[in-house]
């Protein structure tokens, strides 16, 4: 019976440590999907003939440079708040020694 319940608050520790959030990057994904999506139209602006195509393409690829910057502007923002709060938490923790 003690044997039984070893393994078993093993196996909960083990259900414990699995993380349920999630916790992928997706800036970091929206990223990569959004220079991925200026590169497949920059090859595609050099195979178009047409002057209003390579026009709106251009136009398109901009817009996706903007949010690219967009994206690194935001992912600098929050890891200032994630070291701002890192601070904090250090600081409090000083005064409570």
């Amino acid at each position: 019976m003690g044997l039984f319940l070893t393994e078993a608050a093993i196996a909960a520790e083990l259900v414990r440590m699995i993380p349920l959030t999630d916790q992928r990057d997706r800036l970091k994904e929206n990223r990569e999907e959004l220079e991925s999506a200026k590169r497949d139209r920059e090859e595609k602006q050099r195979k178009r003939s047409r002057v209003e195509d390579k026009e709106r393409d251009e136009q398109a690829i901009n817009n996706m440079e903007q949010a690219i910057d967009e994206n690194k502007r935001t992912r600098e923002e929050m890891r200032r708040e994630k070291q701002k709060s890192k601070e904090k938490r250090d600081r409090d923790l000083d005064f409570t020694r």
